[in-house]
């Protein structure tokens, strides 16, 4: 078994009564035939509020990934952890905006001007606000040009307080 927890490896570590992922990082032997094991946990681990994980484990808290061994795997209990693919990715959240919720700090900066969104959104009147909100002109001379009628904005940054420059 020891021959397959090498660093860089995926494994099993156990905490409390669960089994998490975890990274081996590096082994060192104590005394002949203890192996302690330095491991990185999966940052999405879901462990009980009070513990904390520790970062060296023992050779009898380890087991390889056990992949494609589901007879052992099925054998000990595995804790919470989110998948990485369940983890949402930076391109995921531009490109469903709609579908993600926002910060406090979002709220705050938005709420003064709740009205004035909720009208762009259920009644949006480009030639109305171009003045008031500018990225709804370039919106519309982009569907006059394309077609399109929604699309995500390319631009980022600030903008230009002087009139002359836009």
């Amino acid at each position: 078994m020891a021959k397959c927890l090498l660093p860089g490896k995926g494994a099993l570590a156990r905490h409390g009564k669960y089994w998490y992922p975890v990274r081996i990082k590096s082994c060192r032997q104590l005394g002949g035939k203890i192996t302690l094991y330095t491991v990185k946990w999966w940052r999405h681990c879901s462990f009980k509020l009070d513990t904390q994980p520790p970062l060296e484990v023992g050779e009898g808290d380890l087991v390889d990934a056990l992949y494609g061994d589901h007879k052992h795997r099925r054998m000990i209990r595995l804790g919470r952890w989110t998948h990485a693919h369940e983890v949402p990715q930076h391109k995921d959240v531009i490109a469903n905006f709609r579908h993600i919720p926002y910060s406090v700090n979002i709220d705050e900066a938005l709420a003064p001007h709740s009205q004035l969104l909720t009208n762009i959104l259920e009644q949006p009147d480009p030639a109305k606000m171009r003045n008031a909100v500018p990225v709804l002109g370039y919106l519309a001379d982009l569907s006059e040009k394309t077609g399109r009628k929604q699309t995500t904005v390319p631009y980022c940054g600030d903008l230009c307080h002087n009139p002359l420059m836009n």
